[in-house]
């Protein structure tokens, strides 16, 4: 099986940036909905993580 070429890693690298990036982006989204404050929660701040 042959080595990828730099220009194949190159490709890899830049898609699975932009996905990192997409993906921060909606963990950011979901923890502002969610609102990870014991004030805002049903839970016991014990339960809290």
């Amino acid at each position: 099986m042959a080595e990828p070429t730099r220009d194949a890693l190159l490709a890899e690298l830049a898609a699975l940036r932009a996905e990192n990036e997409t993906l921060r982006q909606r963990i950011a989204e979901l923890e502002q909905r969610l609102s990870l404050s014991s004030r805002n929660s049903s839970l016991p701040v014990c339960h809290e993580r």
